[in-house]
């Protein structure tokens, strides 16, 4: 057999890997969107309990506990592009200094601060102090009675905590790569901040950053809520213990054996070596959905953050090294991908929706379809969303139901009022004609 063939050989049996692989991740992805996002994290939904253990046992290899997945989206939407977390120490030390000013001497409490969001040059003691004191309610109510305010401080430390020379609103490196027990600091920076948000990136493309790093990034929050179950909003506390890394070994088996069962039944050959290479090919494909899952995530969560866009800045989103957000006129960075043109409309529908409706969703959690049209518009927009809200208010279809919502006027899926007062400035700021 010449070089030439056994080429051909490969990559055909390489595009039908990666082709099944799709096959067998696409039904995964849907469900997430499903039950993770629609149902789980915004009760716009309310499925079958088999349609439930289908995802969960699809959602095996990714988040053993989807209620990990669903506890982060939640603080996505809680905390929508910022991060409170700057506030909150610059809050801590003026309180501590004002209460303790013999120990504070020579420490002078500034009137403005810097560095403290990409859109907003300079917040007021006021504001600080204000959006400070909400992200300090929000981890008191996490914490209850472990919550500690600062003992101490260095004067160093001080001086540092109110004058700040570089932005606050990074992400931190040292949660990203934090192992062991989790600080009261620790805690709060995940808790009062977007957990992947294009706006809070360090480099000059946050878009493309989160499409490459998203993983990292979802880590931070996701391992939180694994390890401390109890800061998690109650109605997402299951009460038992998982193991996340024994079943995420046991599920990418069992999946790997699914595709290998299936691999084996299309060649219809059953001889000792095809066993072994229907269990290979079962493990790449699966591999391979595995991948579908994560690309969607970051997909999602980057191009669904890039500001006011057109096509052309749709497609500088994805590969330029510089790409400047621009803020909506609410102060808010979501996206409808469906104004990127052919290629924003077309990543819309391969990812459920997720991408195409994003500043309607932000603004509406509640509803089935993230789309603010009707009628024929409707369902080119959002596809996926207006064939769950069809099926959810249908009397012939019981796998799907219109979700129960959340008790009370206060919905955990809309934003803080912190993040509110930033939003507040960042228009201000625009009018003001600061450049974003």
């Amino acid at each position: 057999m010449s070089e030439k063939i056994k080429s051909y050989q490969v990559l055909r049996t390489g595009a039908k890997i990666v082709a099944a692989g799709i096959a067998y991740g696409v039904p995964g992805v849907a469900l997430v969107t499903l039950v993770h996002h629609r149902q789980d994290t915004h009760r716009s939904v309310k499925v079958h309990s088999w349609v439930e253990a289908v995802t969960d046992l699809i959602m095996k290899i990714y988040s053993p506990d989807r209620t990990d997945w669903d506890a982060t989206h939640r603080g996505h939407h809680f905390n929508r592009d910022v991060t409170l977390y700057p506030q909150y120490r610059i809050t801590q030390a003026i309180d501590w200094i004002r209460a303790k000013p013999n120990r504070a001497q020579g420490i002078k409490i500034p009137d403005d601060y810097k560095h403290l969001d990409r859109f907003v040059p300079s917040f007021s003691k006021e504001d600080v102090l204000e959006i400070g004191h909400i992200g300090e309610q929000i981890v008191k109510d996490c914490l209850g009675g472990a919550y500690q305010p600062p003992e101490s401080y260095k004067l160093e430390d001080l001086q540092s905590i109110l004058n700040p020379t570089e932005p606050q609103y990074f992400y931190s490196k040292s949660l990203k790569e934090h192992k062991g027990k989790y600080s009261q600091e620790e805690i709060a920076e995940v808790l009062l901040g977007d957990p992947h948000s294009p706006a809070r990136m360090s480099g000059r493309n946050g878009v493309r950053e989160v499409l490459l790093g998203n993983v990292g990034l979802y880590r931070a929050s996701a391992h939180l809520f694994r390890d401390m179950p109890e800061l998690k909003p109650k109605d997402l506390q299951l009460g038992k213990e998982v193991d996340h890394r024994k079943a995420r070994i046991r599920g990418f088996i069992e999946g790997s054996l699914v595709a290998a069962a299936g691999v084996l039944r299309a060649r219809n050959k059953y001889e000792p070596k095809d066993f072994l290479k229907a269990l290979l090919a079962g493990t790449a494909i699966n591999t391979v959905a595995l991948g579908l899952h994560i690309s969607g995530g970051n997909i999602t969560n980057s191009l669904g953050h890039a500001g006011v866009t057109t096509p052309e800045g749709f497609l500088q989103a994805i590969g330029a090294k510089e790409y400047k957000l621009v803020l909506n006129p609410d102060g808010t960075v979501s996206t409808d991908s469906v104004s990127g043109g052919i290629l924003g409309r077309l990543v819309s529908w391969l990812t459920f929706d997720e991408v195409g409706g994003q500043k309607v969703h932000h603004l509406h959690p509640e509803q089935i379809a993230f789309t603010s049209q009707k009628g024929l518009k409707a369902w080119l927009e959002a596809p996926w969303g207006m064939t769950l809200r069809t099926l959810a208010h249908s009397k012939y279809f019981p796998l799907i139901e219109p979700g129960e919502g959340f008790e009370g006027e206060v919905r955990p899926d809309m934003p803080n009022q912190g993040v509110k007062i930033i939003e507040l400035r960042r228009v201000e700021q625009r009018k003001g004609g600061f450049a974003t």
